[in-house]
């Protein structure tokens, strides 16, 4: 998502309604089918919102990516169904970055995210101290050596 494009308005950010957001993961699948034939392994990387879209989309599909990586995201709340039981049966590979001075994620979606990917995934997980809601150089350096090792 480019700048001033939001997946779930800004004041939902940690908290947003599941309904659009696996409305657009539908949107996001529906492109990923048409490219998959020529892209026989894909990651999914966002900042943000963007990082919340690659775990629900992990949870849509979690055996038909190579790796997720959530910068600053959060997993939806509200999922009632089987989903995460499925993640849980394949434990993808998981890259999960924060900011220890966040003003835009709440602490407690940070840490029901990390619970959640503890609980689900092979995760990776690092804290950034000193960054705000940003993507620091070497949390850079951490996603490009874990996408290495995908």
């Amino acid at each position: 998502m480019g700048p001033g494009v939001q997946l779930v308005p800004a004041r939902d950010a940690g908290l947003p309604a599941l309904e659009p957001v696996d409305a657009a993961v539908a949107e996001v699948l529906a492109w990923v089918d048409s490219v998959a034939a020529d892209h026989p392994r894909i990651g999914l990387l966002g900042f943000s919102q963007g990082g919340s879209m690659a775990l629900q989309l992990l949870r849509a599909r979690p055996a038909a990516f190579a790796f997720a990586v959530s910068l600053s995201g959060f997993v939806v709340p509200g999922v009632t169904d089987s989903r995460d039981e499925a993640v849980a049966a394949v434990r993808p590979r998981v890259f999960l970055g924060h900011a220890d001075l966040d003003p835009v994620i709440p602490a407690e979606a940070t840490a029901r995210t990390q619970a959640w990917a503890a609980a689900n995934t092979t995760v990776t997980d690092r804290a950034y101290a000193g960054l705000p809601h940003a993507v620091s150089v070497a949390e850079l350096s951490d996603v490009a050596a874990f996408i290495d090792g995908a």
